[in-house]
């Protein structure tokens, strides 16, 4: 009975949001998990890696299997993955 409901608060500005137009301005370190099978309508693997390679900062993409979701389910292997995956990205962080 989950419903896929977000409430966003934007600036009125005269160009809508746009990740190609946001991403060169990015300041923070950025992992990003990406599923190639992503089932959410607005969740364009190709967008995304479009977007991703735009990000200036120290950043590292990793695809993921079984969804948008896939890696939220615990117990399983994926939540295993995507948990190890995370750490390590944060220990990259405090080394560099």
């Amino acid at each position: 009975m989950w419903a896929n409901r977000v409430t966003r608060v934007l600036p009125k500005t005269p160009i809508p949001y746009l990740p190609f137009l946001c991403a060169p301005f990015v300041k923070a370190s950025v992992l990003l998990m990406a599923a190639p099978e992503d089932e959410m309508v607005h969740a364009n693997y190709e967008v995304t890696k479009r977007a991703f390679d735009l990000i200036p900062t120290r950043k590292r993409w990793y695809d993921i299997a079984d969804g948008h979701f896939g890696l939220l389910y615990f117990p399983s292997d994926r939540f295993d993955e995507a948990s190890r995956v995370q750490a390590a990205f944060l220990r990259e962080q405090l080394d560099a």
